[in-house]
């Protein structure tokens, strides 16, 4: 009897032992997280040419405003194109970048622990010979989460990729 006894005992520590508190992810304050190019402007230019293909790279990166983070952030980008028309009312007219003719290499990036900003994301452009000659593309990049979650995204926060065909 004391066998069955001490044999429960050691399950139910082993059993006690074995479950641990998962660690909870520190928040970040609400709109912390932009992008860090618009600290310039909200337009990035980039002119290609339509001759021939080739690959040309662009990076980005997020940007923690205030204090740096104590633990690493995963950031999430991606193309919200919701934003075509509030570009064409601010800067005139412009066609959408064709999907083909984009993309991201890596769409996620690690804000590391102690820093403001993140690694860098890169979107590759691809396949200009299908682009019209002369012409104005936008593409518009938005932060999507931050660690899964939207309330650490600035509201608001687009770039727009303005690339221009020669």
């Amino acid at each position: 009897m004391n066998r069955i006894h001490s044999f429960i005992f050691l399950f139910i520590i082993a059993a006690l032992f074995a479950c641990k508190k998962e660690a909870q992810k520190v928040e970040l304050a609400k709109a912390s997280v932009t992008l860090e190019a618009l600290s310039r402007a909200d337009t990035l230019q980039q002119e290609v040419g339509v001759i021939k293909d080739s690959i040309v790279t662009l990076n980005f990166k997020a940007k923690l405003n205030g204090e740096p983070s104590a633990e690493d952030h995963i950031v999430t980008f991606k193309v919200d194109t919701t934003y075509l028309n509030a570009y064409k009312a601010k800067y005139g007219n412009a066609s959408l970048l064709p999907y083909t003719n984009y993309l991201f290499y890596t769409s996620q990036a690690r804000i590391p622990a102690g820093s403001t900003l993140s690694e860098s994301i890169q979107l590759n452009l691809v396949s200009q010979t299908t682009l019209r000659p002369e012409s104005i593309y936008v593409l518009p990049i938005v932060i999507k989460n931050v660690d899964g979650e939207q309330n650490a995204i600035a509201p608001n926060q687009v770039l727009y990729l303005v690339v221009k065909t020669g």
